[in-house]
């Protein structure tokens, strides 16, 4: 059963770390953005 959920789980971990992985770059340019230009 566990085995179940972890196949069932993977594909939305990936999907999940993608998302993050392209919105961290721009939460940090934000970021860069505020202390440069205010």
């Amino acid at each position: 059963m566990l085995a179940w959920f972890e196949t069932q789980l993977q594909p939305l971990y990936s999907y999940l770390f993608l998302i993050f992985s392209v919105l961290d770059p721009i939460h940090y340019i934000s970021i860069y953005m505020k202390e440069n230009f205010p």
